[in-house]
């Protein structure tokens, strides 16, 4: 069976100067608690907003969640 995505996040992993990978841990291990259904977009630099848009058609999430960055 499969959930819609509840909250799709966005996540710029080359923002700033901290490595993101406990940021993503903690985002994933809150929606576990919580029997959140969700994913996580990384930017790439290349056709980010056609991928994000394509994304969202996709998995028609309740909420987008952009985090971090410049």
């Amino acid at each position: 069976m499969s959930f819609p995505v509840e909250i799709l996040f966005v996540i710029n992993p080359v923002s700033g100067d901290l490595a993101k990978e406990e940021a993503l841990e903690n985002i994933s291990a809150f929606c576990r608690s919580g029997n959140i259904n969700h994913q996580i977009f990384k930017t790439s630099g290349k056709n980010d907003r056609d991928n994000l848009k394509q994304a969202v058609a996709d998995l028609g999430p309740a909420m987008v969640v952009a985090a971090g960055g410049d």
